[in-house]
């Protein structure tokens, strides 16, 4: 699958590359969100400025976005980032970030670099 995920001390990153199926999507969430660490997460990262290509819809980010509305029962204080700069991407990124989409508050940042900086943010 090309999704990394690295938990880190209070977060979780998954770094996302090549050609990302609406499938492998899906599964990289999902496995978070049923792992026993996700309850004592303070931030996700997704960064996707390493995918050449997606067959992600619409209709497949609402259901990612649904499987998060489900999971703030679990843990509501989650705070997500999206690094992202492909257009295709970032349009994904905006549905998903809507009402009545939207779950965990996002930020959406352009590079690695802002992340770090984001992170030291959300953590205090």
């Amino acid at each position: 699958m090309p999704v990394e995920i690295l938990w880190e001390e209070r977060g979780v990153r998954r770094r996302y590359s090549g050609v990302v199926t609406a499938a492998e999507f899906l599964e990289s969430i999902v496995t978070v969100q049923r792992d026993p660490r996700f309850d004592g997460l303070v931030y996700s990262i997704l960064d996707t400025l390493d995918v050449a290509r997606t067959d992600v819809s619409g209709i497949d980010i609402k259901s990612v976005a649904a499987h998060s509305i489900g999971a703030l029962n679990s843990n509501s204080s989650i705070k997500v980032a999206v690094i992202a700069s492909d257009p295709a991407v970032l349009a994904m990124v905006r549905i998903f970030v809507s009402p009545p989409y939207t779950s965990y508050p996002a930020d959406v940042l352009p590079d690695r670099e802002a992340a770090k900086q984001w992170v030291r943010s959300v953590c205090g």
